[in-house]
């Protein structure tokens, strides 16, 4: 029980214990019935209200943004990929959402003041800069003079004057090509008006931007950025007059740089990464001339830098393609020290135990190191940024959550979402769009991923196993961009690897039927609808070829009869898939069906839901409004809860009148709803930013 509904628990006693008390001591408020001596005490209603809504992970998610305060490195900030700011008071080991006032959840950049750890500012996705002034608690726009819908790629503050700060930008490009409106801009009054220093990079057809910026913390007139696709350019005087300094490096898509901050003011020590698989490069003369001692590093794709500032031989590296690299002997050798198998967009370094290390994953959470890289482990409880797809609960032990997770595979708990571990090891793909119970076998799942197929897990043999499907050769993505389930993806399309033809299209959906579990269905994206006889062993066509199904739902009663959702038409057919007629719903998004226990089928849709009938659909409510998640309450009709693009909306009167659900969920998008299958009142809500939130039905 949350610590604050006990401490409720014991005042309402205590209040009733000194209620009795007063009514005994004081007779006036005793009612004295006809009969002698009888007498009628009337006891206080008292009531405990349920526990308020709360997030229960699963934890971890897409972390691009981390910073480690200078004068306190106990404190520290997360920047996720859709999910805000989580700030750490404890060197990581629990995290607290701190996003209120951010207009933007996907957060590129952090920095904190070095002599401040209440001062914090926040490069946003499009969004330009955010500030805070105390510890989080509220952040304000600290945009004056940068260009709209500015991509923030990086932020550095003068560690000799709080008030100098410079950050690298993009702006609206081209249709997603240059020119980039690259803009590097200084601030000298701590962020409240920023002026351009560095544009134009490679000319009017380019104007490339700075991945990366930063100074040398000694002499912060000398300023270095790395550009996208135009290499090192350095400026001097604060960023007065740049020149580009390139010699000897032999790919100009750098990314990551840093300075030694030992090194001198004449012949400053550089490091820098190269995207295209060129490696790490090295600069003893301040960027004049460029080499490599070890190639080793050129197996991997970089992306950012950080240098020990005790032991400035010491540079770690993250990468795309071979986790956290690491160079103790100034990038003459480079090894892998972990995470080899994650994507890293940032590693942060403990400024005054530089031993421990955090690097953040692009969807598989946040690590931990005290060793220097040599051991990692995960530090994230309570930062809940993860992407969840589907949500499953044991039928008569809601602690047992099972979820599965865009980016970290299938995530168990025993004790109701306090503590996650990963379920299972074998899956080919991380990216899990559906989590499916058996009916008659719960301890039998199925995650659907994206790109790898179909898998099966029984809780007391083996996780995973790979069934195999005879599917078509697929181009088609999971979801169009734009989609309410599309995962926006972190890098630019330019610096994004070329999606490859698979034979494996995304499976997007499952369902067993109730009557006959041995029957199933699977929605594909693009290869259509998948039948099982035989409990998911096997899989065989059943007609919508070419479509992409985003939803299928099984009548309870009949098999046969099945209905089948796709972006924009609800299919049904009465013969177990061997004929589908087109219903009659049409241009709109389709997103969810859901049956209720009357045997009423509802479709949620870009324009509200809709509820089959006799002679077609007819609309029930919250026009104008993305549905993206529908269940009905299993022994309350008429009660149906609605997950949109902006939270939950509830009706009690099957469609007549709807009401918001809780505040926690306001802005964010609702990919599932379950209830406790064993306990009505209890209903978790998955999203695609937060994790999942579990709360009592709402009244």
């Amino acid at each position: 029980m949350n610590p604050i509904y006990r401490k409720r628990n014991i005042f309402f006693f205590a209040a009733l214990v000194l209620l009795l008390i007063t009514l005994f001591a004081n007779r006036s408020i005793i009612s004295v019935g006809r009969a002698a001596n009888t007498q009628i005490l009337y006891f206080p209603l008292v009531y405990n209200p349920p526990e308020p809504p709360e997030w229960i992970g699963p934890y971890g998610g897409f972390v691009v943004g981390l910073a480690v305060a200078p004068s306190q490195p106990t404190t520290l900030y997360a920047g996720t990929w859709g999910s805000g700011i989580y700030k750490s008071s404890d060197a990581g080991a629990t995290w607290v959402w701190k996003s209120t006032g951010l207009g933007y959840s996907q957060i590129n950049s952090m920095v904190i003041d070095p002599y401040n750890a209440q001062v914090a500012y926040a490069g946003t996705y499009t969004g330009k800069v955010y500030k805070t002034v105390d510890g989080g608690e509220h952040w304000f726009q600290s945009s004056t003079g940068i260009q709209e819908s500015a991509i923030v790629y990086s932020m550095v503050i003068d560690p000799t004057d709080n008030e100098n700060i410079f950050i690298g930008t993009r702006g609206v490009s081209n249709n997603g090509g240059p020119p980039w409106n690259g803009v590097l801009y200084r601030s000298t009054d701590a962020g409240n008006t920023w002026e351009p220093k560095l544009t134009n990079v490679g000319g009017k057809s380019q104007e490339d931007w700075a991945y990366a910026v930063t100074l040398h913390p000694k002499y912060p007139n000398q300023i270095y950025a790395a550009t996208h696709e135009h290499g090192v350019y350095r400026s001097w005087d604060s960023g007065k007059n740049w020149q580009a300094v390139n010699n000897g490096l032999t790919n100009l898509s750098t990314r990551g740089i840093v300075v030694n901050p030992s090194s001198g003011e004449t012949h400053p020590v550089l490091y820098t990464g190269v995207w295209t698989w060129d490696g790490a490069f090295r600069s003893n003369d301040g960027g004049d001339s460029w080499f490599q001692r070890d190639a080793s590093s050129t197996n991997t794709r970089l992306y950012s830098l950080a240098i020990n500032p005790k032991d400035t031989f010491i540079v770690y590296a993250s990468t795309f393609s071979g986790g956290v690299l690491k160079t103790a002997d100034g990038g003459n050798t480079w090894s892998i020290v972990g995470l080899k198998d994650y994507e890293i967009p940032i590693t942060a370094i403990d400024p005054q135990t530089p031993q421990i290390l955090y690097a953040g994953t692009n969807g598989q959470g946040l690590y931990k190191s005290f060793n220097a890289g040599a051991n990692w482990q995960r530090s994230q409880q309570g930062l809940h940024a993860t992407r969840v797809s589907a949500l499953q609960i044991w039928p008569d032990n809601a602690q047992r959550l099972y979820a599965s997770l865009k980016g970290d595979s299938v995530q168990q708990s025993g004790d109701g979402g306090q503590t996650w571990s990963l379920l299972g090891t074998n899956l080919g793909d991380r990216y899990v769009l559906g989590l499916v119970m058996r009916p008659d076998q719960p301890r039998v799942m199925f995650a659907l991923t994206e790109t790898a197929g179909l898998y099966r897990c029984d809780l007391e043999g083996t996780c995973w196993q790979k069934i195999s499907i005879n599917f078509p050769a697929i181009t088609q993505t999971a979801f169009e961009p734009g989609h309410p389930f599309a995962v926006p993806p972190l890098l630019d399309e330019v610096d994004a690897e070329p999606q490859a033809v698979t034979a494996t299209p995304a499976l997007l959906a499952l369902r067993f039927a109730p009557s006959t579990p041995q029957t199933g269905y699977l929605g594909t994206a693009g290869a259509g609808i998948y039948k099982t006889l035989d409990g998911g062993g096997t899989w065989f066509a059943a007609g919508l070829s070419g479509s992409r199904i985003v939803n299928v739902a099984v009548n309870a009663g009949n098999a046969n009869q099945v209905f089948a959702a796709s972006d924009t038409k609800i299919w049904r057919s009465d013969n177990g898939g061997a004929n589908w007629a087109d219903t009659g719903l049409s241009g709109l998004n389709i997103f969810a069906l859901a049956w209720d226990g009357a045997g009423n089928l509802y479709a949620g849709t870009s324009n509200g839901i809709y509820l089959y009938t006799l002679t077609g659909w007819v609309h029930l409510g919250l026009a104008g409004v993305s549905v993206t998640a529908l269940v009905a309450h299993p022994t309350n009709p008429g009660v149906i809860y609605a997950g949109t693009l902006n939270g939950l909306q509830i009706t009690r009167n099957a469609g007549a009148t709807w009401n918001r659900g809780p505040l926690e969920l306001n802005g964010l998008t609702i990919s599932a709803l379950n209830f406790d299958p064993a306990d009505a009142s209890q209903i978790f809500i998955s999203t695609t930013t937060q994790g999942v939130l579990h709360m009592y039905d709402w009244k």
